[in-house]
């Protein structure tokens, strides 16, 4: 706050005061009181008036500077009311006021959203729970019945499964941290069972696999990193055509273990590489193929953040696509 700001805006007070200074020697002249009288009682008043207003000033001055310097500094600035001390003049007190009202109904909100959400979550885990059945009897069918049509059907039913896991998995995005647990996991053993998952695809489209240099440790939660790896074979799968290959391998970098997954599919526009990982993004192969939801990459690159792993991207049209995992060691994952 300006002393010049401040001095403005007390314009009236001034003018209160000369009016009163008038009144007050007009008086004295009528009573017939000497000039030293007069003086007194004028440079009192003016002074009673500068003082008023200097401390109301240094009052209000210290209080919004105070006020100014704690918002810049906190990250939650709906506690702002908490971090600085009740003003003593009336209009701070209103303010005041206002930010713990304000502050309540915030938190009142926050606390509906969150019993939302939460009940939102449940049903989205009820229902996963719930669906797994008739799938899991589905597939025990299609195991019973070999022919082309149930081996196209199990195929079917996988996407449908990886569906259900996408949702199931972005209910619990907002909450990761209470579910999952960092330890040491064999990658190799995670790259086979998502791998096995997809056999019938393999072998419908007659795609090659290639897994080599996977024999190697990382620390990271198996659960959400088998996940990952389902999206992202799931995207290979879509995108390479009959008689393609897929191949899958380790190298150690650094403080880093990369895993590396390479196809021969169909790649990605360049204009397109940079928004690959948004939320909904499908991108020209979407809108061409019709088989992409947006959702499998957002969902990778936002458990891979939570989970401290690096994910890249690259690949040129009709020349295939590379992603790289990259697994902090066990010593750096908490420097990242």
């Amino acid at each position: 706050m300006k002393i010049s700001k401040f001095l403005l805006e007390k314009f009236y007070v001034f003018v209160l005061g000369l009016f009163v200074s008038c009144i007050q020697t007009m008086f004295f002249v009528a009573s017939g009181s000497n000039l030293d009288t007069i003086l007194f009682f004028a440079i009192l008043l003016w002074v009673a008036i500068i003082v008023g207003l200097f401390i109301e000033y240094k009052q209000k001055v210290g209080f919004y500077q105070n006020l100014d310097a704690t918002l810049q500094k906190v990250d939650k600035k709906y506690l702002i009311h908490e971090m600085i001390q009740e003003p003593r003049f009336i209009e701070g007190r209103i303010l005041y006021d206002v930010l713990v009202d304000l502050n309540k109904n915030l938190n009142d909100t926050i606390n509906a959203f969150t019993i939302r959400e939460k009940e939102y979550q449940e049903y989205i885990e009820l229902w996963v729970h719930e669906i797994k059945t008739p799938l899991a009897a589905g597939k025990l069918i299609v195991a019973n019945n070999d022919s082309t049509v149930m081996r196209n059907l199990d195929t079917e039913l996988n996407r449908i499964d990886s569906f259900v896991e996408q949702a199931l998995f972005y209910a619990r995005s907002t909450s990761l941290e209470k579910d999952y647990v960092v330890k040491e996991v064999q990658l190799d053993e995670i790259v086979r069972k998502v791998v096995k998952k997809h056999k019938q695809t393999f072998l419908y489209k007659n795609i090659k696999i290639d897994l080599c240099d996977l024999d190697e440790k990382i620390f990271s939660d198996a659960k959400w990193v088998e996940f990952i790896l389902n999206q992202l074979i799931d995207n290979a799968l879509k995108y390479t055509g009959v008689d393609g290959e897929i191949k899958i391998y380790t190298k150690k970098e650094k403080e880093n273990t990369v895993l590396y997954m390479k196809d021969t599919g169909i790649g990605i526009d360049p204009r397109d590489i940079e928004r690959v990982f948004e939320r909904g993004f499908t991108g020209e192969n979407g809108r061409i193929y019709n088989k992409a939801t947006g959702m499998g990459l957002y969902l990778c690159k936002l458990l891979c953040e939570k989970l401290y792993i690096g994910i890249e991207i690259s690949s040129s049209l009709e020349q295939g696509t590379e992603l790289k995992l990259i697994f902090p060691l066990g010593s750096m994952i908490g420097l990242r």
